[in-house]
């Protein structure tokens, strides 16, 4: 029965490597010189692709010089507030600041740009206000979270992924930190779970 048990074990672990492999091959199509990714074939570079490609080669030793390439890029796209640009222009984008920290974590040559994304996170949040008697929506307008973009009201996803990032870096009992977890739990729906950071509108 043990050796049944093993051998199907390692059945599973090499068709986990031959995925893991055949995946890395299809996000490796994407990569470019200067170390960014392509969102699209024949397209523009994707700040956003170069950040979710970085992480999935991050601890892989046999792509570990991609990654790096892909980390000093995403530092060369950080604003002097600690944010990302999207794509080498779009300013107002908040949510970039976030996963950029988990790629750069865990890496002496960028202390400096995770040091200023997480000053950035801890000091920047979406619109809040208090909420009215008459608003149409249900949850606390009032809780503090994280926008996608400047100028906008706080969701589930971008939230989450800073609340996740603060955590990482030993940040969880911040008072931002704290009010997000609130946030989140103020968002869940009825039933339980989630969905872009709605609870009710106008009693649905």
């Amino acid at each position: 029965m043990s050796e049944f048990i093993r051998g199907d074990c390692s059945r599973e672990k090499s068709n986990m490597s031959e995925t893991l492999t055949y995946l890395c091959r299809q996000i490796m199509k994407g990569a470019q010189e200067d170390g960014s990714f392509l969102l699209q074939p024949q397209g523009h570079y994707s700040t956003e692709a170069t950040l979710w490609a970085a992480l999935a080669l991050k601890n892989l030793p046999e792509y570990r010089s991609q990654f790096l390439k892909s980390a000093i890029f995403l530092a060369d796209q950080q604003l002097e507030d600690g944010r990302l640009l999207l794509d080498g222009e779009c300013r107002k984008v908040f949510w970039l600041a976030a996963p950029a920290i988990w790629v750069w974590h865990g890496l002496d040559a960028f202390q400096a740009q995770q040091h200023l994304a997480i000053l950035f996170l801890l000091g920047h949040s979406g619109v809040h206000y208090p909420r009215k008697p008459q608003s149409p929506s249900e949850h606390d307008t009032s809780i503090r979270g994280w926008p996608w973009v400047a100028d906008t009201h706080s969701w589930i996803d971008p939230t989450a992924m800073s609340l996740m990032t603060l955590r990482l870096v030993n940040h969880e009992k911040h008072p931002r930190a704290e009010e997000a977890v609130k946030m989140i739990l103020d968002r869940q729906l009825p039933h339980g779970g989630w969905n872009y950071g709605n609870t009710k509108v106008f009693g649905n």
